[in-house]
C-alpha cells in the first residue's frame, strides 16, 4: 500500500510493518471508493504496538474540510474540521444507534458511506471552544452555547 506521509507521497507501507495493516488499507480503499476524486489523503500516522492505533487525515476538496479517521485499539472515530477550526464528529451528526464504532470492515464501510451522505447535505453543525467558552456554527452562523449550570 502506497500512502502520503506528512506531504511526501509514495511511502510504501508493508503488510508486516503494522498490526492493523489490513484495516488501515481497508479504510484507505473505502474512502477512495466512496469519495473518489473529491477526497485526498493528506497524512497518516500509526503505532505498531500490541494495541496499535492509526490516523488517516483527508482533505475533502468540495467543502475544504479535513476529515480524520482515528483508530485506537478496537474502536474508531471520524472527526470533521472546517477551515476555521470548528469541528464535529460523525457520531454527533447521526444518531449514535445508527452507527457502530467497533473496528470491523463492515462498520468502516457504513461509517464512510454515511459520512458521504451527510457531506452532501451540507447541514453540519460544528463546535469550537475559545477562551473557555463554547460556540456552535450552523450554516455559517456562530452562536455561543450557554449552559445553565455554568457561570
Amino acid at each position: 500500500m502506497i500512502l502520503c506521509k506528512k506531504g511526501v507521497c509514495g511511502v510504501q507501507l508493508g503488510k508486516f510493518d503494522f498490526v492493523h495493516y489490513d484495516l488501515m488499507k481497508h479504510v484507505y480503499e473505502t474512502f477512495q471508493g466512496v469519495f473518489g476524486d473529491d477526497i485526498e489523503l493528506q497524512n497518516f500516522d500509526y503505532s505498531n504496538t500490541a494495541m496499535g492505533w492509526f490516523v488517516l487525515e483527508y482533505n475533502y476538496k468540495r467543502l475544504g474540510y479535513h476529515i480524520l479517521f482515528e483508530n485506537d485499539r478496537l474502536t474508531f472515530s471520524v472527526r470533521i474540521i472546517d477551515k476555521e477550526g470548528y469541528h464535529t464528529w460523525l457520531k454527533q451528526i447521526v444518531k449514535e444507534t445508527e452507527l457502530k464504532y467497533g473496528l470491523t470492515k463492515e462498520n468502516i464501510d457504513i461509517a464512510v458511506r454515511t459520512l458521504k451522505t451527510e457531506m452532501k447535505r451540507k447541514n453540519i453543525c460544528f463546535y469550537i471552544s475559545k477562551d473557555g467558552k463554547q460556540y456552535k456554527k450552523e450554516q455559517g452562523i456562530v452562536t455561543r452555547i450557554k449552559y445553565p449550570f455554568r457561570g
